[in-house]
């Protein structure tokens, strides 16, 4: 008896967990793409829909995935995506790290874009 109502509860949570993340794809697609670009017919409509897929597949950065593509986890690509993102924070890094030092010596000069007193 014990068995079957956790059964039936996890495929209620399946069930529910599913809806939900398709009424999240249908918010996402109208808010940001149906809505801004107003489709003025039904073949437009449809060609908005295709060029969302499209853009959500292939350029859109999804956070439950890493902030990377669905296509580039697809092919495996998240690996090479995290150690290029590594290198460019560490760059960035080493930069700041860098003109503080010189900002400390005195070696760069601020200029204050506060306009002046008057």
């Amino acid at each position: 008896m014990m068995i079957r109502w956790a059964r039936e509860a996890l495929d209620l949570f399946t069930v529910i967990d599913r809806y939900g993340k398709i009424e999240r794809w249908h918010r996402s697609l109208k808010s940001e793409w149906i809505r801004p670009q107003t489709p003025l017919s039904l073949d437009d409509a449809q060609r908005l829909v295709h060029g969302y897929v499209e853009h959500y597949n292939k350029v859109r950065l999804h956070g439950a995935i890493a902030y990377i593509t669905p296509k580039d986890m697809l092919v495996g690509r998240q690996a090479q995506i995290h150690a290029e993102r590594d290198r460019k924070l560490e760059e960035i890094r080493l930069q700041r790290q860098f003109r503080r030092r010189q900002a400390a010596r005195g070696g760069l000069q601020f200029v204050s874009c506060q306009p002046s007193g008057k």
